[in-house]
């Protein structure tokens, strides 16, 4: 029963990642009007694989850099609220 649940799963799926490409090639074909939407398809699959290969390690990468640069983005945000003074009235708008 799991193995029919993953197998659906992997469809839809793939299934979604379709209708994505096919709706970003319309989208790149109105931009770039000269290239149609199949060579569109095409030439969008193939960051598709590339991520869909080694996304699983980068994102974990990815996700620790940037944990840490929200980090101390929220510090720099807090002590600035700290920081935060209000206009004396002659400088108000």
């Amino acid at each position: 029963m799991f193995n029919a649940f993953l197998g659906g799963l992997l469809v839809a799926a793939f299934w979604f990642l379709a209708a994505q490409l096919v709706l970003q090639a319309q989208s790149m074909q109105g931009v770039v009007g000269s290239v149609s939407i199949p060579a569109w398809i095409l030439i969008l699959t193939v960051p598709v694989v590339i991520i869909g290969v080694f996304g699983y390690r980068w994102i974990h990468r990815v996700m620790q850099v940037s944990s840490v640069v929200v980090g101390v983005s929220m510090v720099i945000i807090f002590i600035q609220g700290l920081m935060y003074r209000p206009l004396p009235p002659g400088r108000r708008r």
